[in-house]
């Protein structure tokens, strides 16, 4: 899974201008990663209905198999570490702005305005819920059907889906200043990552990382880990791997260069490096593209 070389803020694209929800079937039928590590600022609910994906969720490992639900709570960074096929699921992506209402009554300031907020986080793994993975399948069917009043029919399954998690799966509410810090260190990890992607190749020290999101190289370290359940440094290896991997297959430079091109001085230790992300040796690996490609 190449999730090292994107920007990891996504900006979701709604197919219908008039309604802010993308809810969709889906079939995929080719193992490994699916989705890049992302995050975007809508509600994403998941139910599986054949074979199995394995998100990884602000750092944590979420399974879900085959009649399963699993939600993605906004700003949460996440992607999909792998996938048992053929994967068959109905998906559920809006834009919680959806949900505002021209009155303010008891249900629009108790539990609307704190989801509004974003402060409402519920259980990324739901596990089996008949009623729950009804309202999504309806929610798809309408999307795709379009019949008249498609739109209040996906509104309302949406609250339905709304209520059960209130009422089932909430994990607790974020104050303010939770929340505007989780705003705020996605954007400093966007931006760590983005410059990571992009200057890999160069001598990185942590305090040069650490300046490109304006914090202590000491407070990057504990975000980046708790977010990502990674260290910077092992990010930075894992990007520099990947490219390293595409090098020894489809160049001929030797492996002293490709570890040069990706920004290692020492030949041992890039080896040392590379051996134990991929399970085998660089040599090995460019022993094996060749004899694959003289076949």
């Amino acid at each position: 899974m190449n999730n090292k070389l994107n920007n990891t803020h996504e900006d979701v694209l709604m197919p219908d201008k008039n309604i802010p929800v993308r809810a969709f079937y889906f079939e995929y039928y080719i193992p490994g990663g699916l989705f890049d590590l992302h995050w975007h600022e809508h509600f994403e609910i998941t139910y599986v209905v054949e074979g199995a994906i394995d998100v990884e969720c602000e750092g944590h490992l979420v399974r879900t198999g085959a009649g399963e639900i699993i939600t993605v709570n906004p700003n949460e960074l996440h992607c999909c570490s792998h996938i048992q096929v053929p994967l068959r699921l109905y998906c559920i992506i809006f834009n919680v702005e959806l949900l505002k209402s021209g009155f303010l009554d008891i249900s629009e300031s108790r539990y609307m305005q704190s989801i509004l907020r974003k402060e409402i986080l519920f259980k990324n793994s739901l596990g089996q819920n008949e009623q729950l993975a009804g309202h999504i399948v309806k929610a798809v069917n309408e999307m795709k059907e379009e019949k008249s009043g498609y739109e209040l029919a996906i509104k309302g399954n949406i609250m339905e889906i709304l209520v059960i998690l209130l009422r089932q799966y909430m994990v607790r509410v974020l104050t303010n200043s939770e929340f505007e810090m989780k705003i705020k260190n996605n954007s400093r990890i966007n931006n760590v990552v983005d410059y990571i992607n992009h200057h890999y190749m160069e001598d990185l020290t942590m305090e040069q990382i650490a300046d490109v999101a304006y914090i202590s190289k000491f407070y990057l370290c504990k975000i980046f880990k708790k977010t990502l359940d990674q260290t910077v440094m092992e990010y930075l290896h894992e990007v520099r791997i990947c490219h390293a991997k595409e090098l020894l297959k489809e160049t001929d430079m030797s492996i002293g260069e490709v570890a040069f091109a990706v920004g290692f001085n020492d030949f041992s230790y890039f080896s040392r490096v590379y051996k134990r992300k991929t399970g085998v040796s660089p040599s090995k690996t460019k022993k094996q593209y060749k004899v694959h490609t003289t076949v």
